[in-house]
C-alpha cells in the first residue's frame, strides 16, 4: 500500500475514533490483507460486522455507507472494507506493536470467514 493511501486511510480512522486521535503516536504500523470473495455486498457486510465483533473490536462499531466496517480494542483499530462488486475484502488493522496488528489482522480474516 503506497502512502498516498494510508494517509486518507489514517485521517479517515482518526475521525472516526477521535478518542485514538489523541494518542496517535501510539499508532506506529499497519497490517493489511485483501481476499478475494464471491459473495453479495450485503453478506460481505454481515461477515465483516462479526469479524470485528468476534475478534476483539467490537468498541466504536461503525459501518460506513455499507461498505466499510470499523472497531476499536483499546490502542488498537480495525477495518473490513467489502468490494462485492470486485469480489474483494480488504482488511487492515493499525497499533503500536507490528507482532500485534499482523496477529489480530489474521483473526479478522479468520472470523470474517468463520461467519459463513
Amino acid at each position: 500500500m503506497n502512502l498516498a493511501k494510508i494517509i486518507p486511510l489514517s485521517m479517515s480512522l482518526a475521525f472516526l475514533f477521535p478518542s485514538l486521535a489523541r494518542s496517535a503516536g501510539e499508532i506506529t504500523t499497519m497490517d493489511t490483507s485483501w481476499e478475494e470473495i464471491s459473495i453479495g455486498q450485503k453478506e460481505c457486510v454481515r461477515r465483516a460486522k462479526m469479524a470485528i465483533k468476534n475478534g476483539g473490536f467490537a468498541g466504536g462499531l461503525v459501518v460506513v455507507k455499507n461498505t466499510s466496517v470499523f472497531g476499536d480494542r483499546g490502542a488498537y483499530i480495525a477495518s473490513v472494507r467489502c468490494f462485492a462488486s470486485k469480489q474483494m475484502v480488504f482488511f487492515v488493522v493499525a497499533g503500536p506493536s507490528a507482532d500485534r496488528v499482523a496477529e489480530y489482522r489474521s483473526v479478522l480474516e479468520s472470523q470474517f470467514n468463520l461467519s459463513q
